[in-house]
Formats: C-alpha cells, structure tokens, sequence
C-alpha cells in the first residue's frame, strides 16, 4: 500500500532506520488484522531475532 510505501521512504536508505519502521508498520498492521485472522507466521528478518521477539511482544499488549 501506498502508506507503507512513504512510511519507508522516510528512512532514507538508512538500514537500522529501515529496520524500526518496518518494524512499526508489522505491528500496526498485525493490531489491525488480529481481530479478523487466526494466527500470525513472524520470522527474523536478517537474522534479528531481536526484532520478531519485539514484534511478537507488542502483540500481547
């Protein structure tokens, strides 16, 4: 969609800044469709496990 598309433009080309948008745009999305889907597939991109661990704790709030 064109929202993720500008959200992802803001980074710049910066990689980690790339990382925590693409990160906030999982979440917000995941928020939005838990109600409708029954479960979610969250793997580490890059190997970062760091950032699917941080995406699947903002589900449980």
């Amino acid at each position: 969609p064109d929202w993720v598309l500008k959200e992802m433009e803001k980074a710049n080309g910066d990689k980690e800044e790339a990382v925590k948008r693409g990160t906030e745009i999982a979440i917000k999305t995941m928020h939005e469709a838990k109600k409708i889907v029954a479960g979610f597939q969250v793997s580490a991109p890059f190997n970062r496990v760091d950032v699917a661990l941080e995406v699947i704790d903002a589900l449980s709030d």
